[in-house]
């Protein structure tokens, strides 16, 4: 990738989020003088990131002149490996979806894997005719925990012989591209700050009820990994019972069935029908969240906690109204404020595939720490 500077990666950041700015409004936001941004203009220009545009008119009936990311002059990949299947993602540089792919099932082994991986991206930039030497980067998201030197990932039991695997390495070898790996808690989190609440809260937390319970802190609009990569894993809170906890591997474990049998429309049906049974393993997950978010309030103390998953809408916004984050020691306490309780905005793709996706974007966007 192109090494930026700090202020010109800022500007990039902000016209992703404000789509088109004028140069007196990114000098403001940048803090900067008209002659410097002049200069950081001029160069993003010439590398072909930003272009002018014409929006709406002055005073004097004139067009005012914006400028904006030329979307198509870079693309990324997002690849999101789950138990089940592998899912693929081509974008623009301003995360818009450009095309997806999936691999199905999940190769047993990694090095079969990356194969499949590879020659998907193939695919992929050949049917939206996209040149290689377009893209910028590769995003990988992996559930699991981050081991060792911090560059491996120890994932569930169903995908015991991708631990420890080099997967960051390898797949940069057989890409030729620079390759971020991260967890898949972390980049939904990630995708939700860069296309969802995070346009409007700074300091949120990110639960997502999948297969397992994940999450994400995004602190003053960074996501919070920790020291070693493993911060926020909030599943690791919640009651180990196999059938009592919000996931989709729990009810399977419940009702005695294959996860894979049970269907988004068959799960809206019990929904819709009181489901007796369906309804008792509800009350039971939900209360299990109760400890750890409660637990996770005091500790972060964020704006919000947003909730995505895999169950179907109705049943997400069901969790959000019955879950409960009092804390007997704060709850008498007059005037305290609340974190609100909100469901994602990421509801067209995956999270864990849009964030995998814009994780090369934020880090080709974000100012470097010196």
């Amino acid at each position: 990738m192109t090494e930026l500077n700090p202020n010109q990666r800022r500007t990039l950041a902000l016209l992703r989020v404000h789509g088109h700015l004028s140069r007196a409004e990114l000098a403001s936001e940048l803090g900067l003088s008209r002659p410097a941004l002049t200069e950081i203009v001029r160069v993003l220009t010439e590398l072909g990131y930003v272009e002018e545009h014409g929006v709406g008119g002055n005073l004097r009936g004139q067009p005012k002149i914006n400028l904006r990311l030329r979307a198509r002059a870079a693309c990324v990949l997002g690849v999101f490996v789950q138990t089940d299947r592998i899912q693929l993602m081509l974008a623009d540089l301003t995360g818009e979806p450009l095309g997806v792919a999936t691999i199905t099932p999940t190769p047993a082994g990694p090095e079969q894997a990356c194969d499949a991986i590879a020659a998907e991206v193939d695919r992929l930039i050949r049917k939206h005719s996209v040149s290689r030497k377009r893209l910028l980067a590769v995003g990988v998201a992996v559930s699991g925990f981050f081991v060792g030197e911090g560059d491996r990932i120890w994932p569930p039991i169903e995908m015991v012989r991708w631990r420890e695997f080099p997967l960051k390495a390898v797949l940069a070898q057989k890409l030729a591209l620079p390759v971020f790996l991260e967890n898949d808690g972390n980049v939904a989190a990630l995708a939700e700050h860069m296309s969802g609440v995070g346009r409007r809260f700074r300091n949120f937390l990110f639960v997502y009820l999948g297969y397992g319970v994940g999450g994400g802190f995004v602190h003053e609009g960074q996501i919070y990994t920790g020291a070693f990569g493993n911060a926020c894993e909030i599943g690791r809170l919640v009651p180990p019972h196999p059938a009592l906890r919000p996931t989709l591997n729990s009810l399977a474990y419940y009702l005695d069935r294959p996860v894979a049998s049970i269907s988004s429309e068959e799960i809206s049906a019990w929904f819709a029908g009181r489901d007796a049974r369906f309804f008792a393993f509800l009350q039971a997950a939900v209360r299990a969240l109760h400890g750890p978010l409660a637990a996770a309030v005091v500790l972060l103390d964020p704006a919000a906690i947003v909730l995505g998953g895999k169950f179907p809408p109705e049943v997400m916004r069901w969790f959000l109204e019955q879950i409960d984050i009092s804390n007997a020691d704060t709850a008498a306490i007059p005037l305290l404020r609340k974190p609100a309780l909100l469901g994602s905005e990421i509801t067209t793709v995956e999270a864990g595939l849009l964030g995998a996706a814009v994780l090369p974007l934020n880090e080709f966007m974000t100012p470097r720490s010196p």
